[in-house]
């Protein structure tokens, strides 16, 4: 398979788009008990593991296309330090800002979606370089491992360590796992001979089905919610994944909103912090205009009007810094470090 797989570009501009959407939850939080946010918010859950899944796809053949480059190891571990820096540091930093202009009552630094991403590159840059057998050990056990880990912590209340699996949306316990089933994937995608593509393609698929079935029927009899979404969440991703693989990249056909799914997509890292002070700040001009607003929300047709409004904005947004290359924006300071010399100085 060729290293651009449009599934990936498009399922990560549907992701974001829909994060996007569903972060505006705030505005509309006393409809939650409605069936149909309910759903949304299941979708969103599902979701949310499919971008850091896409994420996973991307760095493996980000790496193989490094080494198809030629490029020295250390030049490959160079480059991947520099960008999980660049995604763990400013999202740190994003953080403290928005506490200090948007104080709330507590002061905590919580896990996030692109911490995980960070941290996983990291953990994880050593396993493209390896074999295809050891490259299967290595995927089975630290897959196995951090769900270990994860039912360890919780099970026998390791208090000192539920940093690591309740803090946070997005917990690096398990959520490394995504990341994890992503390379898996990217892998498949890069090693699998044309003519084998489509029964392991159903096969990922048939998987993806068994796990939701299996959520469904395993729901009933646990308790700990993280877990048994955690299952759910991986068949939803696989399923969709796969689905979108098959038409986009098999069959060569096209979508509705195709070249918009790839904007948004080639934006995600931006807008995915652009949205919340943009949400924050709305949430602001509400309350000055009605200082009850966070016990009364929007009114159902407002909310849709919002939305509307909301997303054809971006929409136009994204439009007009298109034609300026996206300059200035954090995919773009994110190329400008990863050139920067000063960690190659060190490793030579």
């Amino acid at each position: 398979m060729e290293n651009r797989i449009k599934s990936v570009d498009v399922l990560r501009g549907f992701t974001v788009m829909y994060m996007v959407f569903f972060h505006s939850y705030i505005l509309f939080y006393k409809y939650l008990s409605h069936p149909i946010f309910i759903v949304v918010g299941y979708i969103s859950m599902g979701l949310g593991s499919t971008f850091i899944i896409v994420s996973g796809i991307s760095f493996f053949l980000f790496i193989n296309k490094n080494l198809t480059l030629n490029l020295k190891k250390r030049e490959i571990f160079n480059n991947t330090f520099k960008r999980a820096f660049f995604l763990i540091g400013f999202t740190l930093l994003f953080q403290i800002m928005y506490s200090i202009l948007f104080p709330s009552q507590d002061f905590i630094i919580h896990w996030s979606l692109f911490y995980v991403i960070g941290i996983s590159m990291l953990a994880f840059v050593f396993i493209p370089f390896l074999t295809k057998k050891y490259r299967i050990l290595f995927y089975c056990s630290l897959f196995i491992s951090i769900l270990l880990i994860n039912n360890i912590i919780i099970y026998c209340k390791i208090v000192y360590l539920f940093f690591l699996v309740e803090t946070g949306t997005f917990s690096i316990i398990p959520w490394a796992n995504f990341f994890l089933i992503g390379m898996i994937v990217g892998d498949f995608i890069l090693n699998t001979s044309k003519s084998h593509i489509n029964t392991y393609s159903l096969a990922v698929l048939t998987t993806g089905i068994f796990l939701m079935i299996a959520w469904t029927l395993w729901a009933k009899t646990i308790s700990y919610i993280i877990l048994d979404l955690f299952f759910w969440s991986v068949g939803f991703s696989l399923i969709l994944f796969i689905t979108l693989f098959q038409i986009l990249d098999l069959k060569q056909r096209n979508i509705f909103f195709e070249e918009r799914f790839n904007q948004w997509g080639r934006t995600a890292f931006s807008l995915y912090y652009i949205h919340f002070v943009i949400i924050k700040g709305l949430i602001y001009v509400f309350l000055y205009f009605n200082k009850d607003f966070l016990k009364t929300g929007l009114l159902l047709y407002q909310l849709i009007i919002f939305i509307i409004i909301f997303m054809i904005s971006l929409d136009l947004f994204l439009k007009i810094w298109y034609k300026y290359n996206y300059k200035y924006g954090l995919e773009w300071m994110m190329r400008k470090f990863e050139r920067m010399s000063f960690f190659n100085k060190k490793i030579n």
